[in-house]
């Protein structure tokens, strides 16, 4: 490190990061003044959007555990037994032992290309719940340092856990 600072140029490199970054908190600071901050959005056409309105309640995060079994079952099955219908899967995370997922062929999207990887890999993903359906998009790292990511049609668990976290929606 004392050698990469020791020519000027990397020392002026330094000193102009540090002085960008002094500008950028000064900025904000500034941004935070109710006034500068009605000017700027004024500048900008636009206010920030309101995602609730006054006395709106935060909609509750759902955690499903999946201690083994098939994962999309598993979602669908406990967000019936919470009375969910409609959600959003916002984070999906564990790791599993087989999977099958499907990709688009890449001269027809309407077609579906379905692989099954009997082998372990750690699992992250997003969906939705429509109609109590679960529809899980998700990406798994597998040995080689590869990954694999596509429709999930099926996900086993049952040496790791997964777990999905859910806000439940009043409609799709």
């Amino acid at each position: 490190m004392e050698q990469a600072l020791s020519s000027p140029r990397s020392i002026r490199t330094m000193l102009m990061r540090v002085r960008d970054l002094l500008d950028c908190l000064d900025c904000l600071a500034e941004l935070k003044r109710p006034r500068v901050r009605r000017e700027v959005e004024r500048e900008l056409g636009r206010r920030r959007p309101r995602l609730l309105g006054r006395g709106a309640s935060v909609p509750a995060m759902l955690m499903f555990a999946i201690e083994s079994g098939e994962i999309v079952e598993s979602i669908e099955r406990q967000a019936n037994s919470a009375g969910v219908q409609h959600g959003a899967i916002v984070s999906l995370i564990g790791g599993v032992d087989e999977f099958t997922v499907s990709t688009m062929a890449a001269d027809d999207a309407t077609t579906d290309i379905v692989s099954t990887y009997r082998i372990p890999g750690e699992m992250h993903g997003a969906g939705e719940i429509r109609d109590g359906k679960a529809h899980v998009h998700a990406t798994f790292a597998i040995q080689g340092d590869r990954a694999v990511a596509g429709h999930v049609h099926s996900a086993i668990i049952g040496t790791w856990f997964a777990r999905a976290y859910v806000i439940p929606l009043a409609q799709a």
